[in-house]
């Protein structure tokens, strides 16, 4: 039976002490590499790639508590180490010895694909690092990395900080009369002995307070909050950007939107803004036309002009008189366990995998760990996190702690993936109940997980999602989370968390038929996004010119300008503080592979066997070795063609 390392949340300081001991055991041995004399893939760099997965092994649970955990201990020992980890890449990809001895492993030829693909990335980033530039510039990109380092994790962190430090106190109780009760029982709280409602700008308290308090100015004020936090942001987004620059200068690029390019499918920044482009041009009309229509309902309601913090409140109104959807009498449905237990059974049926519950420690009561299996064998592990609380960072996202492959010693290692969300917690009235946005989002982190969880590599650096093109991994997470608008895969889960009742197949025939409510306006604003992130990376700008630019394009895009005091880009950690700076456009860009391949199902079958043995040996089995647009033609046997996007969102030429 295969050992799993058990993860421990105790000893910190001993965990950073680790760190520090691996990249000084890393060095050493790179230095004994270099000593050898007929350096092969096997002996040389197989090896090198396995220093990179026993640091990201040892560092990944530091970075993972900072997530789900954070406090000022956590956030110590990140300042302290990023700057080691910044160094020791840096010093690596710049050393040329170990480059030119890589370029003559590959050139030797004797590599299969999976081998060559793992060479080639390896050299593009040392070649992405300098390590042809003369020793100045070599410093000065060293420096400019070790500082990237840190400004990006104190944006992130600022951030953390203005979620976590305001609230508001709702005590007439009036004001939440059209919120549902689960919701309102989740933000109850005492004050002076009387119970009020308590509010906060973490992502399910917040979304429920916008969706339902009928008070217009505390909708504002919540708002207000949420969409000026990182006050002290401006002053680091200047820095990142004009770093990002000149570093991207140093290599020989015009700006970093263009060394971004360098490693992912896309072929160009024109390319990429073109596609951003046409899609908004075909979307526009469409979200003119729902906006529109959402404005003449809030007029009927007594309301002369939408603003942005009206947007939750009116659509939600909307939505409810169109498709007679009642939120709170479905979120009964949608238990988390349930969910996750019928998430596992349509994997089971869709790939021929199975999910157990394993006995193991985590982070937090509320955290599970699963173990894989086919065929009886265990094949990894899954640890999912998916109730909001304080000190966790926002949003959901899946990150690896281990890679699926065989080291240098033949040994097998087992991959482990963590999902983690934001999803309303449990109480002592109820278990954590989910809206079926939620469940959506659950399934798009389970599709990285199994892209992943099921890759069967025996080179960690191309193992799952490990040397994905960022533009097109995506692909796996889109593809999945489609399947929570087919009726035989809500069947599965959709059942009262008290009685056992099935969702009846009427409100199933609501929720499919409400899937595109919205819809443009939606992608209207992810295409905002993707082009304000290219455009702010094509030269080195201070906050006040990177309002500009966000200005300009909500003038192109948007349908509905919001007020001037929202500064949307000081919190966009997954440009400032994550690894879509100049890449966000890889939601969309993904999305063309990823609702081609759903249409396939949706038109042969979603548990059709063959098609899903297809699926998972093409796409979700194979990993950074290989090119995802060649993937998808070897499933689909032909090029991706955009169409299906367009008639996925409802609005294709008819």
């Amino acid at each position: 039976m295969y050992e799993f390392p058990v993860f421990n949340d105790k000893n910190l300081d001993e965990k950073v002490k680790n760190v520090k001991a691996v990249i000084k055991k890393n060095e050493k041995t790179i230095k004994k590499l270099l000593k050898l004399e007929n350096k092969s893939f096997e002996n040389f760099a197989l090896v090198l790639f396995e220093l990179e997965e026993a640091l990201n092994f040892a560092f990944q649970p530091i970075s993972h508590l900072n997530g789900v955990a954070n406090n000022k201990k956590t956030q110590k020992a990140l300042k302290e180490l990023l700057p080691l980890l910044s160094e020791y890449s840096t010093k690596l990809s710049q050393n040329a010895k170990v480059y030119q001895a890589l370029k003559e492993i590959e050139q030797d030829g004797a590599l299969d694909s999976e081998q060559a693909m793992a060479l080639r990335l390896e050299l593009h980033d040392f070649e992405m690092e300098g390590v042809a530039l003369d020793k100045e510039r070599k410093k000065r990109i060293a420096k400019i990395n070790s500082k990237l380092s840190s400004l990006e994790n104190d944006f992130s962190q600022n951030v953390l900080n203005d979620t976590n430090s305001f609230e508001i106190i709702i005590e007439d109780e009036s004001i939440l009369k059209e919120m549902p009760s689960v919701e309102k029982a989740q933000a109850q709280t005492q004050k002076d002995g009387k119970a009020v409602y308590r509010f906060t700008l973490h992502q399910p308290s917040f979304i429920s307070f916008m969706t339902y308090a009928i008070d217009r100015n505390k909708r504002e004020e919540l708002y207000k909050a949420h969409v000026t936090r990182g006050v002290k942001n401006d002053e680091l987004m200047t820095q990142i950007l004009a770093l990002r620059d000149e570093k991207a200068k140093i290599l020989g690029f015009a700006n970093f939107a263009e060394l971004s390019i360098a490693h992912k499918s896309a072929p160009s920044v024109k390319n990429v803004e073109e596609f951003l482009s046409k899609l908004a041009q075909k979307g526009k009309p469409f979200a003119e036309k729902e906006f529109a229509e959402l404005s003449a309902f809030a007029k009927k309601l007594g309301l002369d002009e939408l603003f942005s913090f009206d947007l939750a409140y009116y659509s939600e109104k909307l939505r409810k008189e169109l498709f007679d959807i009642d939120e709170e009498h479905l979120k009964n449905y949608f238990e988390s366990s349930a969910v996750i237990e019928g998430m596992f059974l349509f994997i089971e049926k869709l790939f021929g995998i199975s999910f157990k519950k394993a006995k193991t420690k985590t982070w937090n009561k509320k955290a599970e760990a699963y173990d894989l299996y086919e065929n009886g064998e265990v094949i990894g592990r899954l640890y999912i996190d998916l109730e909001a609380r304080k000190n966790k960072k926002g949003g959901a996202w899946m990150d690896n702690w281990t890679s699926g492959s065989i080291t240098p010693k033949g040994l097998k290692r087992l991959p482990i993936a963590y999902i983690t969300c934001n999803f309303a917690p449990s109480t002592k009235e109820a278990p954590s109940l989910l809206r079926h946005y939620d469940v959506e989002t659950l399934f798009h982190e389970m599709g990285h997980a199994l892209h992943h969880l099921l890759l069967k590599s025996k080179v960690c650096s191309v193992s799952g999602v490990n040397g994905v093109m960022w533009d097109v991994v995506e692909f796996p997470s889109q593809f999945l989370e489609n399947f929570v608008y087919e009726k035989s895969v809500l069947k599965l889960f959709a059942k009262h968390y008290k009685t056992g009742e099935e969702l009846s197949e009427t409100e199933i025939n609501k929720i499919i038929k409400a899937r595109n409510f919205q819809a443009a306006l939606g992608m209207m604003r992810q295409l905002e996004f993707g082009l304000f992130d290219m455009r702010i990376h094509k030269g080195a700008l201070d906050a006040k010119s990177v309002q500009t630019v966000l200005d300009s394009v909500r003038d192109e895009i948007s349908v509905l300008r919001p007020p001037a005091y929202n500064k949307f880009q000081n919190s966009f950690t997954h440009v400032f503080g994550g690894s879509y700076s100049a890449g966000y456009y890889s939601y969309k860009w993904a999305e063309v592979l990823s609702a081609d391949a759903y249409m396939i199902f949706a038109d042969t079958g979603v548990f059709d066997a063959e098609l899903g043995s297809k699926m998972r040996h093409s796409v979700f089995s194979k990993g950074g070795g290989e090119d995802m647009n060649k993937l998808f033609e070897e499933f689909a046997g032909r090029e991706a063609e955009s169409g299906a996007l367009l008639r996925l969102y409802g609005f294709d030429d008819k």
